[in-house]
C-alpha cells in the first residue's frame, strides 16, 4: 500500500528531473555556442532583445510601434538574403550567385589533382545548396510578414507567434522563434563559408604549396 501511495510522488519527481535535465542541456548548448561562435551568439542575443521589449512595452501604442519596427527591420534583413530586383539587394544576390556558379567554370579547376578537385566540388555544391535554402526560407518568411500585416489583429498574431506568457505575466520570446528568424541569414553565411573553404583548397593545390615539383611560376607573389 505504501508503494502505491508513493507512485504519484515518484511521477512528479521524474517529471521535474526531466525538466531539470532539459534545462541543463539547453544551458550547456547555449554556453558552448557562445564560446565557439561569439559573433553569432551576439547576433542572436540582439535578435532576442527586440522581441522581448516589443511584447512587454508599457502601453499598446508603444507596443504597436515596436512591432512595426520589428517587422520592417526583419523584412529589410530578409531582403538582403533574397535575390530580388531591388538595389542593393539585386547586387548582393548577383554577386553571391556569380561567385558560386561562376567558380565551376574556372579553367584551372579541371587541372588540379583528383582529391582536392573532389573536395572543392563538394564544398561548392554545399555552398550552392545552402544559398538556395537561404533564399527559399527568406522568401517564405517575407511573405508571412507581408500578409500578416494585412489583418486587423496583426500585432496580436505576431505577439502570440514569437513569445509565450510566463506565470508572472511577463512575455518571453520563444527560443525556437529566435532561431527560426535567423535561419535565412545563417544559411547564407554557411554558404559563404563553404565557398571560401573550397576556394582555400583551390588556391592551395593550384599554387602547389609544399610540393617538391613547385616552380617559381606556381608561387603566389604579393
Amino acid at each position: 500500500m505504501l508503494g502505491l501511495a508513493q507512485r504519484p510522488f515518484l511521477g512528479i519527481r521524474t517529471t521535474w528531473t526531466k525538466r531539470l535535465s532539459l534545462g541543463r542541456l539547453k544551458n550547456l548548448i547555449i554556453t558552448t555556442f557562445r564560446i565557439l561562435f561569439p559573433f553569432h551568439f551576439a547576433a542572436w542575443k540582439v535578435a532576442f532583445t527586440p522581441m522581448s521589449e516589443m511584447v512587454n512595452a508599457p502601453d499598446e501604442e508603444a507596443q504597436a510601434q515596436l512591432i512595426k519596427k520589428w517587422r520592417e527591420s526583419t523584412l529589410s534583413q530578409l531582403a538582403n538574403v533574397e535575390m530580388i530586383m531591388r538595389p542593393p539587394t539585386y547586387f548582393l544576390g548577383a554577386l553571391i550567385s556569380a561567385a558560386i556558379v561562376g567558380s565551376f567554370s574556372w579553367p584551372t579547376l579541371y587541372t588540379i589533382s583528383t582529391i582536392p578537385y573532389t573536395m572543392i566540388r563538394i564544398a561548392w555544391y554545399n555552398s550552392l545548396i545552402f544559398a538556395i535554402a537561404a533564399i527559399a526560407v527568406g522568401m517564405q518568411q517575407s511573405v508571412l510578414l507581408v500578409r500578416v500585416g494585412c489583418v486587423s489583429n496583426s500585432d496580436m498574431l505576431i505577439r502570440e507567434l514569437l513569445t509565450f506568457e510566463k506565470p508572472s505575466g511577463q512575455r518571453v520570446p520563444r527560443f525556437r522563434q529566435v532561431f527560426i528568424w535567423q535561419t535565412a541569414v545563417g544559411l547564407l553565411e554557411w554558404s559563404i563559408y563553404f565557398w571560401l573553404g573550397g576556394f582555400v583548397v583551390f588556391i592551395w593545390d593550384s599554387t602547389l604549396i609544399l610540393r617538391e615539383n613547385q616552380q617559381k611560376s606556381d608561387q603566389v607573389v604579393s
